[in-house]
């Protein structure tokens, strides 16, 4: 069997990327360890195995596409941009909190 066919039919575990809070609830980031490039990551509600909250797919594709849990779709736009802002901060930093600085685009001269 195939590298590829093998890791569709036994994904990685999740690890959790970090938490954090709305005020009410607690959301936990979870995503495939770092070394598997994971492709997307998920926000549950409490914890791993909570109620699914979000999952954004397209990381490495760039295609980005947020998929949104049953409970959490009558949420207000303002409200799943925040979700979605949160979401990322903690999966790439560790942290709730954006960086004091704000980092931009990179630009990359191929010449």
């Amino acid at each position: 069997m195939s590298t590829a066919a093998e890791a569709r039919r036994n994904p990685p575990p999740e690890v959790e990327r970090g938490r954090f809070t709305d005020g009410v609830d607690w959301f936990s980031v979870c995503a495939a360890p770092a070394e598997c490039a994971p492709e997307s990551f998920r926000v549950y509600q409490q914890q791993s195995g909570g109620d699914l909250v979000l999952i954004v797919s397209g990381i490495n594709s760039e295609n980005l596409r947020a998929s949104w849990g049953e409970a959490w779709r009558s949420q207000s736009p303002e409200w799943h941009e925040w979700m979605q802002v949160k979401g990322f901060t903690v999966f790439y930093t560790g942290k709730a909190e954006l960086p004091d600085r704000y980092i931009g685009r990179a630009r990359v001269c191929e010449g």
